[in-house]
């Protein structure tokens, strides 16, 4: 019943299914195989980012939000109705030592995902989104739709890189979204090769209809001599020099280790990758989510 009147208290659209388990992977794994109603069975999960960042609860303390955005006036205004189920809902972790899952059953989570065939959506930095508003310089919804290690120029076969304009797409097309600019960045060792980029994905976003700017990012010289943990370093600063007036960032999420024992490694490698970034989505996709034949 908490879950179910968080959800009416958020307005989100969504059915309720709950799952209980001694071991939260295991758990996850449950609701991912029998989530769904019918023929509507989920295509994609969504979980946060495994950092050492303080949790916040927004829900038990909603004057402590800025009171000009609707949701949480809408918090205020229905906490004393909802308070006896919400003061239900689990406790939130306040500290890293707190967490109920460790880094391996985590990224053993991200790798059940995907044997599962389900896209894979990773939220990090969130507690800072801010819905745009009225601004003398652009926002912009940036798309970084090319792997760390890039296996193929041909991205339309890329099921991720599609998912990710299609997530970007929809979010811009979200009415209080719409004084944004949705913008894809061509990522590319040298000048001529990133206009050859250009080209290229302004061609796959003309096919798919999808209204957006291509920006040329030329990566730091001498990238692809770099170690891979150095290539991560460089991606993160190439990405916020080019972010300052970013709302929010949909990046490639890498794909993660056979082998247990480097779990904590691609951990810190996703943490270098996406830090100090505005609020970011890692994206995998595994399902074909665009269609040019009709």
């Amino acid at each position: 019943m908490a879950w179910l009147s968080l959800v009416q208290l958020l307005g989100v659209k969504a059915f309720v299914e709950t799952t209980v388990d001694r071991d939260v992977r295991n758990g996850i794994q449950n609701l991912i195989m029998t989530a769904g109603l019918g023929g509507m069975t989920p295509n994609t999960v969504v979980i946060g980012f495994y950092d050492t960042s303080e949790s916040k609860d927004f829900i038990s303390e909603p004057d402590s939000l800025p009171s000009r955005r609707p949701l949480f006036s809408k918090l205020r205004r229905t906490q004393a109705d909802s308070r006896g189920h919400i003061d239900k809902l689990p406790e939130i972790e306040t500290h890293s030592n707190d967490r109920r899952i460790t880094v391996d059953s985590y990224i053993g989570v991200i790798k059940d995902v995907m044997s599962l065939r389900k896209n894979l959506c990773i939220l990090r930095h969130f507690h800072k989104l801010k819905r745009p508003s009225a601004s003398s310089s652009p926002l912009f919804i940036d798309v970084w739709p090319v792997p760390p290690h890039p296996t193929s120029t041909h991205i339309e076969d890329d099921t991720t890189s599609m998912f990710l304009l299609q997530l970007s797409c929809i979010l811009h097309m979200v009415g209080s979204w719409g004084g944004t600019r949705l913008r894809v960045m061509a990522t590319s060792p040298s000048q001529i090769l990133g206009e050859t980029e250009k080209v290229q994905l302004e061609g796959i976003l003309k096919i798919l209809r999808i209204e957006a700017h291509v920006q040329t990012v030329i990566l730091a010289e001498n990238f692809e001599n770099l170690t891979e943990s150095e290539k991560y370093q460089s991606l993160n600063r190439t990405m916020k020099d080019n972010s300052q007036n970013t709302v929010v960032t949909f990046m490639y999420l890498p794909r993660p280790p056979p082998e247990e024992g480097q779990n904590l490694e691609y951990l810190e490698k996703l943490t270098v990758l996406s830090e100090d970034l505005p609020p970011t989505l890692l994206v995998s996709g595994l399902s074909k989510v665009t269609t040019t034949e009709l």
